[in-house]
């Protein structure tokens, strides 16, 4: 039977109270805005049996568009497929605004919120 783990992390464009744990330099296409991929708000793969699924979605209760705030939800779902047993044991999201010059990177020990038992 394939097992399946939720993240759930928000991130805020302007909030310093949820600042990353470090920057790196931003790709120079989203810099200039010129992004020449479809751009969706899920995508699917699957690398040796282990399938991870990413969605997006806009948080307007978190947002103020006045103030060029906006705030997004990421869900991440990692699905082992394989006959053998997994474990997460760190993540990583490299996490860039159109526009912008630097990436946030998020990043630590396995699942936040979860804890090997």
């Amino acid at each position: 039977a394939a097992k399946s783990t939720t993240s759930t992390a928000s991130k805020s464009a302007a909030s310093a109270a949820t600042a990353p744990a470090s920057t790196l330099p931003g790709d120079p296409d989203i810099l200039a805005g010129e992004i020449n991929v479809p751009l969706n708000d899920s995508s699917d793969l699957v690398t040796r049996d282990v399938k991870v699924q990413a969605t997006t979605s806009y948080r307007p209760e978190r947002s103020d568009a006045l103030m060029d705030k906006h705030s997004f939800a990421y869900n991440i779902r990692i699905t082992n497929q394989s006959k053998q047993p997994i474990q997460l044991v760190s993540r990583k999201f490299e996490i860039q605004t159109i526009g912008s010059d630097k990436k946030d990177v998020v990043q630590g020990p396995g699942v936040t919120g979860h804890s090997q038992s």
